[in-house]
């Protein structure tokens, strides 16, 4: 008899989104969609964010249990880009939202 291997869990945390005004959940495939929006690998995002290149592959994979201090570096470093997380109902997704105020050039 095979015994199946444990369901790995993919979400990761709740992260507050003012999009919505409730808390989403930021799993795996957002982390990896994040960061193909942004046309990023993983060592470039590992560059801006100051998580490593390795615990990334592994949060994308759903392989760790990772700390809310690095998921909230992520997020912060998504954020500091413009990228936004959505969730409604049982649908979640990943925006580029439009640059703040203070990211726009200033017209003549």
């Amino acid at each position: 008899m095979v015994c199946p291997l444990p369901r790995i869990d993919r979400r990761l945390t709740n992260l507050g989104s003012k999009a919505c005004g409730t808390d989403i959940i930021l799993s795996a495939p957002q982390v990896r969609a994040a960061r193909s929006l942004l046309g990023w690998s993983r060592r470039e995002l590992a560059i801006v964010s100051g998580v490593s290149a390795g615990t990334i592959k592994a949060i994308e994979h759903g392989l760790c249990d990772t700390r809310l201090s690095t998921l909230r570096r992520l997020a912060r470093t998504f954020k500091a880009h413009d990228i936004e997380f959505l969730s409604e109902g049982d649908w979640t997704g990943v925006v580029v939202s439009a640059p703040s105020n203070s990211n726009q050039h200033r017209g003549d």
